[in-house]
């Protein structure tokens, strides 16, 4: 009988587990492609560096000579993407919607067609990258099964082709761009000298520096120009403050290392926005002077430091500090103009602290008047211009205002120490720091924050808004109570984490708990109908006491 149970219960779990993976496998398929007959056409992309590309179907259809028939959105890209469409220079009518896949066909055929600076084609790859569109892994020099129709390759340091893929095998060049290409990063610069990792986001605080880099590439034909303008264009907002004497623009090899500093040869200017932003300008009227002879790797890099004025910045993952740079060159060998690269931006997320003044007696009664200093977990203390002093005799005292509140601007990520300095008339001082951590994830926009002292509690957090609430209480003098502050302990110590974020996390674990939840409640299920037929006696004890 006992044998009976526990073959039972093998079984169900095996069923469940099938069952689990059958749902797995059904909706994996209704993510994939269908199947390739085979004899389908190929694609191979000719390359001597040994580059990989993804492949983006613009539109499917039945190619035919130059052309394509019956253009169709099947299989092809996202309605995100052919919505995107619309919102380009290029498209013909802004009240005309994307939605006939002949209309875009005969669009996106003509905008190819005429463009020889591959600048259309670059705006379809971001935007295929930016709509979930699925793309398809391509190897380079390797044939790859793919559908008929027009085709997007998109590979890193190549410019995207367009190619009309049709029975038989297609086969296209990798081709290097005729024009600059521009890329703005940021980092943090610590106070030993050294740099933190280059990302298109960080996160900082007051009195931190800020080490930008954009590096510009140029065309493969410089050759060709007798004179080349060559202008870094960088509008930043009014909180990034640039250390003029920093800025240095250099020609760097592959490696990375220096070739030659043409900081002299750069006139530099910074120039107002009508929008109330600042510009700095770095311009050559013609970089060929000083650099005739283009090498293949090599780089042309702006780069400078910054702070963030406190006063200025602004908080929140929703609201960025941010910069948003591109090159200006000339853009033909013979007839001229002055061409522009796509923008890139960068963003510099940093947070405020709150602090809730009230009685350990009663919470509704805030305090004001109490004086604090901040130290961060260096030991350094914030003063009163924005920098971080080792001596407490610099550092700056916030008053908690008629509501009980004081606001700590512009920190980074990071452990801080809230030192009350004097408490209000009929209060006793916190004998010990509030200690309190600022953790998160620039990438992810994720901001929790905690505190360890039995005298604070954290009362919210908004990450959007980057800022978090800490509440403090201080007992009236001579009514400290025997064990500490009124303030009820938290297993650990700890009052937070308080977690803000888009929580991608948190819904797949939430998925992940459902699932075992509803596999938990059939194994039950499944185990007590099998007693009940293997042990009737129990059954029928079971029952009565139900």
């Amino acid at each position: 009988m006992r044998n009976a149970r526990l073959r039972g219960l093998v079984g169900h779990v095996a069923v469940m587990t099938a069952l689990a993976l059958s749902v797995a496998a059904l909706l994996c398929m209704g993510f994939a492609r269908p199947a390739l007959a085979e004899g389908a056409p190929k694609l191979r992309v000719d390359s001597g560096s040994g580059h990989s590309y993804t492949a983006y179907c613009l539109l499917s259809g039945t190619a035919d000579g130059d052309s394509l028939a019956d253009p169709s959105f099947d299989n092809a890209m996202s309605d995100t993407f052919y919505q995107g469409l619309t919102a380009m220079p290029e498209w013909r009518d802004a009240s005309q919607s994307a939605s006939d896949p002949r209309v875009v066909c005969d669009w996106m055929g003509e905008q190819i067609g005429k463009d020889s600076d591959f600048s259309f084609t670059s705006r379809l790859a971001k935007l295929a990258a930016s709509s979930s569109s699925k793309g398809v892994p391509i190897m380079a020099n390797k044939d790859v099964p793919l559908y008929q129709g027009y085709w997007l390759i998109v590979g890193k340091d190549t410019a995207p082709i367009c190619v009309l893929v049709g029975p038989g095998t297609k086969t296209v060049s990798e081709k290097k761009p005729s024009v600059p290409s521009c890329n703005k990063e940021v980092a943090k610069r610590w106070g030993n000298g050294s740099m933190g990792g280059y990302s298109d986001t960080t996160t900082a605080g007051v009195g931190d520096t800020l080490h930008y880099r954009i590096t510009g590439t140029l065309p493969t034909n410089y050759d060709s120009y007798d004179t080349y303008l060559y202008r870094f264009v960088d509008t930043m907002d009014a909180s990034v403050v640039v250390k003029a004497d920093s800025i240095r623009v250099r020609v760097l090899k592959t490696d990375g290392t220096e070739k030659a500093d043409l900081t002299e040869n750069f006139t530099t200017s910074f120039e107002g926005t009508p929008a109330g932003r600042t510009s700095l300008v770095a311009s050559i009227d013609n970089l060929k002077g000083v650099y005739p002879e283009y090498a293949q790797g090599d780089s042309i890099v702006l780069e400078y430091d910054a702070t963030l004025d406190a006063s200025k910045a602004t908080m929140g993952y929703e609201s960025p500090n941010k910069n948003v740079a591109h090159i200006e060159y000339t853009r033909e060998p013979s007839t001229g103009g002055v061409g522009a690269t796509e923008n890139h931006r960068t963003n510099v997320y940093s947070f405020e602290l709150r602090v809730h003044k009230t009685s350990s007696r009663d919470a509704g009664t805030v305090l004001a008047g109490a004086e604090f200093v901040v130290q961060r977990g260096d030991g350094k203390y914030l003063a009163a211009d924005g920098t971080w002093s080792d001596s407490k005799d610099d550092a700056r005292h916030f008053v908690t205002d008629s509501d009980g509140m004081i606001c700590v601007r512009a920190l980074d990520l990071g452990d801080y120490k809230l030192i009350e300095a004097r408490a209000p008339e009929g209060y006793q001082t916190l004998g010990a720091p509030v200690d309190v951590t600022f953790g998160g994830d620039s990438e992810q926009k994720s901001l929790s924050v905690s505190t360890v002292s039995q005298a604070a509690a954290v009362e919210g957090v908004s990450a959007p808004a980057g800022y978090a609430v800490i509440q403090i209480k201080d007992a009236p003098t001579g009514e400290t109570p025997p064990g500490g502050f009124t303030w009820p302990p938290i297993s650990g110590g700890s009052s937070g984490p308080i977690p803000q974020t888009g929580d991608p996390p948190y819904l797949c674990v939430a998925a992940i708990l459902l699932i075992a939840g509803v596999l938990g409640v059939g194994l039950g299920v499944k185990a007590r109908r099998r007693a009940r037929v293997d042990d009737p006696a129990k059954a029928a004890e079971s029952e009565k006491r139900a």
